[in-house]
């Protein structure tokens, strides 16, 4: 098993072909540096099994990516979400396959999915660890039991002038007539969150952690605490009665996460 294994991982290195239903999928790279392009990979891949186009799959990042922790274990899917194995790896060919894999192979399909389909894979399989869970509950009453909770998230790459969102924002209370609110910001953009908590003093609420500056990349001296960080937001943004929102990964999973969920969408800059 463990040679037919290596000689497949070579194999997928010399770019020999494609995904099929005898085969079982490792998802063992997470090279983007973005937690929702490897939660993406990994739905994705979940839907491809689902529609009968691989034997399973089972998620083991194997020392790899920007969340590794030494400290904490191989495999960072695991300090976040219960284990996915999905299907019998001793029934099907084992394939390893990364984000830029998973991609390709299920670009089709994940295009023509509706949302409504992704909230049943995350349903099925996407589950958080309880602690991550209860931490993000605490948070959650301690800061927004009794106020009416806007969701706000800002995509640097985007970018989107800051006036755009505290514009969306006072006209979304001034015309549904809120007063008792809190805004729940998302970012990872540190000038965004000091606009916001001067525009909105005493109104914002924010989890806390490095944050870029200018053009300058997030310094990740705690990769634990900076993947936790993502999943809180995600399950946050889902909680709140609005969000809004620029483009992004993660913005699209609240909205699979949460159906329901009344969003208002920021352009970026043109």
């Amino acid at each position: 098993m463990r040679k037919i294994f290596a000689w497949l991982c070579l194999a997928f290195t010399l770019g020999l072909k494609p995904v099929s239903a005898q085969e079982y999928i490792f998802v063992n790279e997470s090279n983007s540096g973005d937690f929702f392009s490897s939660f993406n990979c990994v739905v994705r891949l979940l839907l491809y099994h689902e529609m009968g186009h691989c034997a399973g799959v089972e998620v083991d990042f194997q020392k790899n990516g920007l969340f590794y922790d030494a400290a904490r274990g191989p495999n960072w899917w695991e300090y976040y979400f219960e284990p996915i194995q999905v299907g019998n790896p001793d029934e099907g060919i084992p394939i390893p396959c990364g984000e830029t894999r998973a991609y390709e192979a299920s670009e089709k399909i994940a295009n023509a999915c509706k949302p409504q389909r992704f909230n049943r894979i995350i349903r099925r399989y996407i589950r958080v660890k309880p602690s991550v869970r209860q931490k993000m509950q605490r948070y959650f009453t301690q800061n927004f039991r009794g106020f009416a909770m806007i969701g706000v998230h800002y995509n640097k790459s985007r970018r989107t002038p800051y006036v755009r969102f505290s514009e969306q924002v006072h006209r979304y209370i001034k015309e549904n007539k809120i007063s008792n609110y809190r805004l729940f910001v998302s970012t990872e953009d540190q000038g965004f969150l000091d606009f916001m908590r001067m525009l909105f003093p005493d109104r914002v609420r924010f989890l806390p952690g490095l944050r870029s500056k200018g053009r300058k990349p997030i310094p990740i001296k705690a990769p634990f605490a900076y993947g936790e960080r993502e999943v809180m937001e995600w399950l946050l943004l889902s909680k709140a009665e609005i969000m809004i929102h620029t483009h992004s990964s993660l913005s699209f999973w609240v909205k699979c996460n949460n159906l329901s969920l009344p969003s208002i969408f920021v352009e970026g800059k043109k």
